[in-house]
């Protein structure tokens, strides 16, 4: 769900700085709960509250609330959303491939970015472009104190936002017991059918807005570097949050209504895990 509302960026900033108090708490006691017998299913549910562009490229904000969860079942197959979503999409799959280190991913995921006229007047004439559903195949692997991901993604609808391919280090490093960091960078590539779907103008287009036509080809789409904090409260409770600041690249920086070439995104989410 995506709710836009006029709403001061201090307020989720605020969000931020409350949740991160939270990790100056005293490490939580030990937890006296009952050892039950391992289950098939580990299951995760929260909600997420994002402060983000209203789309890529704009200057005015909004503030986005997402589910955030986690359901799998045997180690296989899953259910999973992202505390922000980001290039590598899981959604709902399985592991083609898992041991220690590395994994392997097949699935169906929605895909939330859009861009719809009412949202600024420099997009009147454009059209809307709406979330649509990606089958996605995505790779992870790791150590003890890094991994690195990589996801590919093409549309199955018909919005035409084609192809994307994204990639992403992350260092983390437990700062305490209950406490984790973790920052990195990333990129995300895109073909030109997604390239001008968010950042073209047909001649049609052109007609009803005025902008000249813009024929943009696909390649890297935009850079990024997230930073990120989890603490876990007691028993399987969590809060979190997020920071990112991406930046356009190439073609998609060029287009003739994009605002601001620099984006941030920040985040705050919470949680409880069975």
């Amino acid at each position: 769900m995506s709710t836009t509302i006029t709403f001061p960026r201090c307020a989720i900033y605020a969000v931020i700085v409350a949740a991160l108090q939270l990790t100056a708490l005293p490490s939580a006691r030990a937890d006296h709960t009952p050892v039950l017998p391992a289950s098939d299913w580990k299951i995760t549910l929260g909600l997420t509250v994002m402060d983000i562009p209203k789309f890529t490229g704009s200057s005015q904000r909004r503030i986005s609330i997402y589910p955030l969860g986690e359901v799998v079942y045997r180690d296989t197959f899953f259910f999973k959303g992202d505390p922000i979503p980001g290039a590598t999409i899981r959604g709902l799959g399985a592991y083609l491939f898992k041991n220690e280190h590395f994994s392997v991913t097949a699935s169906l995921a929605p895909d939330f970015a859009e861009r719809l006229e009412k949202d600024d007047v420099r997009l009147r004439g454009l059209g809307d472009v709406n979330p649509s559903v990606r089958a996605a195949l995505a790779a992870s692997y790791s150590r003890d104190w890094w991994r690195i991901s990589a996801a590919a993604t093409q549309d199955l609808t018909s919005s035409k936002q084609g192809f994307k391919a994204g990639f992403d280090f992350i260092a983390n490093y437990h700062v305490t017991q209950h406490l984790t960091l973790e920052l990195g960078p990333g990129i995300t590539f895109a073909n030109g059918v997604n390239t001008r779907t968010f950042f073209g103008v047909t001649p049609l287009q052109s007609a009803r807005s005025g902008y000249a036509v813009y024929t943009p080809s696909g390649g890297p789409q935009n850079i990024r570097f997230s930073v990120g904090l989890n603490y876990r409260i007691r028993g399987g409770w969590f809060v979190g949050a997020s920071a990112s600041e991406s930046k356009l690249l190439g073609d998609a920086a060029n287009s003739p209504f994009i605002e601001k070439k620099d984006e941030i995104s920040a985040g705050t989410y919470f949680g409880y895990h069975f």
